[in-house]
């Protein structure tokens, strides 16, 4: 996810708030608690998370191999004046954790850039191996229906005050891959950027974390379109 870094500065203003403030919610009121507890946000971008829960009181730890986006996250944790948050700039994927962490938590997507499915069940091993007895671990994805129809084969801007972005976007229904392009216009210029991300069903993801020492508790639509969710949130525990 080394291309992030081209949109780091514009990452906060375009992306979904409702996400956050959803995910909050569920998370205080069905999962997280605040005090003596330690987080791990795998993918962690601009620290959301980890900034909001050791604000709450929790020792929280983000991992990004965006140096970009990094510097973002410190710089609001700096702001917040927090000193029980950490940001690493590493790929998580190459990381061995020792058991301490209460939560580790991975959204925004970030397991559909896991493009080999293979990588997933080492993931979950790792996850596994990062956690306390009995700790959580949460995480979202797209749905397929929402890469397939919302995504794919499309074309939209979306105008903000002092900047555009152009998104072009396809689906390989054989590869189960989405193809995103954007192209952010500014008084400052144009930057480009391309992605790609990998569908997973729901099921698949669910076996996985069963097969590597998990048990799922809930698997949760969100955001609705023409009574479809765009995503799911998955929530399992350490077994």
């Amino acid at each position: 996810m080394k291309s992030y870094a081209k949109i780091a500065p514009y990452y906060d203003r375009f992306v979904n708030k409702n996400f956050y403030k959803i995910l909050n919610k569920y998370l205080a009121d069905k999962i997280l608690t605040s005090g003596e507890k330690k987080l791990l946000d795998l993918g962690t971008g601009t620290g959301f998370f980890p900034n909001y829960f050791a604000s709450k009181g929790m020792f929280s730890v983000g991992i990004d191999q965006s140096k970009e986006m990094l510097k973002y996250a410190n710089g609001y944790a700096k702001e917040m004046k927090l000193k029980n948050v950490q940001f690493i700039n590493k790929d998580f994927m190459n990381i061995d954790y020792g058991e301490e962490f209460d939560y580790v938590t991975m959204f925004f997507d970030v397991i559909n850039h896991i493009i080999e499915p293979q990588n997933i069940s080492v993931l979950f091993k790792k996850i596994n191996s990062a956690l306390l007895p009995r700790g959580e671990f949460l995480l979202d994805i797209l749905s397929l229906w929402g890469m397939k129809r919302m995504w794919g084969n499309d074309r939209f801007i979306e105008y903000h005050d002092d900047f555009n972005i152009f998104w072009t976007s396809s689906w390989d229904g054989r590869k189960q891959l989405l193809n995103i392009s954007l192209k952010i216009k500014s008084d400052k210029g144009i930057v480009s950027e391309k992605f790609v991300e990998r569908g997973y069903s729901t099921k698949f993801l669910v076996e996985k974390l069963e097969q590597n020492g998990f048990t799922v508790k809930n698997v949760m639509p969100l955001f609705f379109f023409k009574s479809k969710p765009s995503r799911y949130l998955i929530w399992a525990q350490k077994k």
